[in-house]
């Protein structure tokens, strides 16, 4: 018998047909299908690697923004299956193991307790772990000018390396040009039909917001937060994409790009830091772009202009992403075999 099964023979044993809110016993059967597995694989892959970072992933799981995710399941009863969880990992494993597991468990109790987590952490490792992505944003909240000062402070110029030769430009789009643009931030759903597609393109303005759901247009809200940073790259007035030359721009486009990252990340720290929330908006429609135009007093090759790549969107998260929580155990470290060639 695995463990998994195992376990859930104690939950039925000791709240057999338990259908009062909360701990019903169909909750506390799903909460281990849904995460048993993954914990103990966590747990596993720490053993092996003598970290603790698989362990600290599926705390910041449960734990997004240092609140408990788990609303049906009392706090008690949680911390029970975690502790007969880690029994029955621990039971087949050596000293040096189980004192291993319990350290780890520790992590976990240190969070019910609201005693370590935020503290045992550094503010970017928490921020990396815990940061999501949202959907929606508080229309009504507003970003100040002052906390709008210290976003655009810390993305004026962080550009690693590359001294003043950066080729990127990042400006919060007035609110006329947002308004322009809100018609085309959308995608499709999958049952979209043709006919939906087209008559979305030629007049968006046919059916209210919600009536285009129903007929399968994807909004982005993301693009209603109340403050949008517009991260611009050079682009060729032909429509052609083609990578710049040296003789066009001192630094290469894949470098700027990283650069790009490097700065648009440094810029959510600013802004998660002073409370708030953000998310990356970079899927919409072509014709948004063709709404306004862009002029600047900086020097540009002829037949370049400056255009809109990708969007921050920063304000009061509502709702997040729903993908985002999905842990991922495996690693992208040293995972690859790098060999001489002959």
């Amino acid at each position: 018998m695995t463990i998994l099964e195992s376990l859930k023979e104690k939950v039925l044993e000791k709240f057999p047909n338990q259908t009062l809110y909360p701990n019903k016993t169909k909750d506390l059967l799903s909460y281990c299908d849904k995460n048993v597995e993954l914990m103990l694989e966590a747990y596993e892959q720490d053993l092996a690697e003598g970290s603790d970072r698989h362990t600290k992933m599926m705390i910041s799981q449960h734990y997004y923004g240092n609140r408990r995710q788990t609303k049906n399941i009392d706090l008690e009863v949680e911390l029970w299956l975690q502790t007969e969880l880690v029994f029955m990992l621990s039971e087949n494993k050596n000293k040096v193991e189980k004192a291993f597991i319990a350290t780890l468990f520790d992590k976990w109790k240190d969070v019910f307790k609201g005693e370590t987590h935020e503290t045992s952490q550094s503010f970017l490792e928490n921020l990396t772990m815990n940061r999501a992505s949202f959907s929606f944003f508080d229309e009504d909240f507003k970003v100040d000018a002052v906390k709008t000062e210290k976003i655009l402070a810390a993305a004026n110029g962080i550009t690693p390396s590359l001294g003043n030769n950066f080729h990127y430009r990042v400006d919060v789009l007035p609110q006329e040009t947002k308004d322009a643009m809100a018609p085309f931030m959308h995608s499709f759903y999958p049952d979209a039909t043709d006919e939906t597609k087209k008559l979305f393109e030629e007049n968006p303005h046919a059916h209210t917001k919600a009536e285009w759901t129903k007929l399968g247009v994807c909004h982005n809200h993301q693009f209603d937060a109340p403050l949008v940073l517009a991260y611009s790259i050079p682009v060729p007035d032909d429509g052609s994409y083609a990578h710049w030359t040296t003789e066009q721009f001192e630094t290469s486009k894949d470098a700027t790009f990283v650069a790009l990252g490097l700065n648009m990340w440094n810029t959510i720290c600013a802004a998660e830091e002073m409370g708030l929330n953000s998310c990356c908006l970079k899927a919409y429609n072509k014709k948004a772009l063709t709404t306004f135009k862009t002029k600047t007093s900086a020097e540009m090759p002829e037949g370049w202009s400056w255009e809109p790549f990708i969007f921050l969107c920063i304000g009061k998260g509502l709702e997040a992403k729903g993908d985002h929580r999905k842990y991922k155990p495996r690693g992208i470290v040293n995972t690859l075999d790098f060999e001489v060639a002959a």
